[in-house]
């Protein structure tokens, strides 16, 4: 990311971290310029949920999915942690999946959920929630 696209980055994290999670990804996705498909792109995640965080009804996301978000945002250590902190979420050293997701956070060579995906598998951890399109539609009987 550029220099002053970061800087501008900080400046909405600034006003908006104390927001609540829906708050937080819709203005991050708004500074970025983000539609449903860059979304689904960048974070792995269904059509359904873009819409479900634009009407801000996404109230409980998994740990997953939140970190999903994340990296997808391309957030530093900071902004991840008090986005994960906004649904209640902290990441334990005792905990492997945690530290795991720690490391990706922190790792300067993890440049979008391929790579944090990689990294993850190589630990032994779960990739990140990657929702195949229609994963939330009603099934018919």
């Amino acid at each position: 990311m550029r220099q002053d696209n970061w800087d501008a980055l900080r400046a909405v994290y600034v006003q908006i971290r104390s927001a609540t999670f829906c708050e937080q990804v819709n203005a991050y996705m708004q500074h970025l310029g983000w539609d449903s498909s860059t979304f689904e792109e960048q974070t792995g995640q269904s059509e359904n949920t873009y819409n479900c965080v634009v009407r801000g009804d996404l109230i409980s996301p998994s740990k997953r999915r939140a970190m999903a978000f994340c990296i997808g945002l391309g957030l530093d250590y900071r902004m991840s942690i008090d986005l994960l902190d906004s649904v209640g979420y902290t990441l334990s050293p005792w905990s492997e999946t945690d530290t795991a997701y720690d490391y990706v956070l922190l790792s300067p060579n993890i440049q979008g959920l391929e790579d944090c995906n990689g990294e993850l598998e190589a630990r032994g951890v779960k990739p990140l929630r990657v929702e195949e399109k229609g994963s939330y539609r009603k099934k018919t009987a």
